[in-house]
């Protein structure tokens, strides 16, 4: 494991943070999902609500508008120390939402095809401007976990269901050629890779690579020469795997096994943000490579 010491971005003042991601300016965003909130966080650590925003806002992103577009949950999270060991019951509907950044907002997505979102998670766009986003399904109160999605949108809300079948899809990301959609499959401790064949085509999945002592993947991120870095829920490290997937290639040593999420930022862009569930606090740590730039902004 490389000798990589992460440094507190911002101490454990948020509420389950989650889905970070980096303006042009430096900015930082999160969600806070036990806050229901967007929070905005300057580059010397100032933290500001941009929105409150009902549910569980979990995964954001820029689109080519400079709007940020954000998956909302529906107010589901599982009981952490930031949290005060409280869990999220879901009592709002899952949403795909459309925020500004002076903090107003509005629905884009609630259902496809007359069918309701569940629990929206997490987005990436592509080169034409659209996106592709998770869906999953809560286990019940069994523990049976039913097949969630991976869903594909228009920026004006034209959605379709591309695939259903992975036990709770969480992190996506693309490959630095756009030809390759990387998704988490937390339950699984996988990561699965499916082919882009056009613009909201997809075929696969394949299997990219299963992290090591069954962590759980949440949120990844991908640096400029194609690494996948994995979130893993139960190891207090990130797991970065190479551009073609397969062994485990390098750790990122965290001080805690719950990171949720991460994002690249920072000088030369070459910071990864770590948000983390147990203190709430968001973490950086210097990466050998710089982080891929996403689109819109590639």
């Amino acid at each position: 494991m490389a000798e990589r010491v992460p440094e507190v971005f911002l101490s454990g003042e948020t509420q389950f943070p989650e889905g970070p991601i980096v303006d042009k300016d430096g900015t930082l965003y999160i969600c806070e999902l036990a806050r229901g909130t967007v929070t905005k966080i300057t580059t010397d650590g100032e933290s500001s609500v941009l929105a409150e925003m009902p549910g569980s806002p979990n995964g954001i992103a820029f689109g080519p508008d400079r709007s940020i577009y954000v998956c909302n949950g529906g107010g589901r999270w599982v009981p952490r120390g930031s949290t005060n060991c409280s869990e999220g019951q879901g009592e709002h509907p899952g949403l795909l939402q459309k925020l500004e950044l002076d903090g107003s907002y509005t629905t884009l997505i609630s259902e496809i095809d007359g069918i309701p979102l569940n629990a929206p998670n997490d987005l990436v766009f592509d080169p034409e401007g659209n996106f592709y986003f998770t869906d999953p399904i809560w286990s019940d109160a069994s523990g049976k976990v039913s097949p969630g999605t991976i869903c594909f949108s228009t920026l004006d809300g034209q959605a379709k269901r591309l695939h259903t079948g992975m036990s709770y899809p969480n992190g996506i990301a693309l490959s630095p050629d756009a030809k390759t959609l990387i998704v988490a499959e937390t339950y699984t401790a996988k990561l699965l890779a499916f082919s882009i064949t056009g613009p909201g085509e997809i075929s696969g999945p394949r299997e990219f690579a299963t992290l090591r002592d069954e962590a759980r993947p949440d949120g990844i991120c991908v640096d400029e020469e194609g690494r996948v870095i994995s979130t893993g829920h139960g190891v207090s490290s990130l797991q970065v795997f190479p551009p073609d997937g397969g062994l485990l290639e390098d750790e990122i040593p965290m001080e805690e096994p719950y990171a949720t999420n991460i994002c690249f930022g920072g000088k030369d862009f070459r910071q990864i943000y770590a948000t983390h569930s147990g203190s709430g606090r968001i973490v950086s740590v210097e990466w050998k490579t710089p982080g891929l730039v996403l689109f819109p902004d590639r």
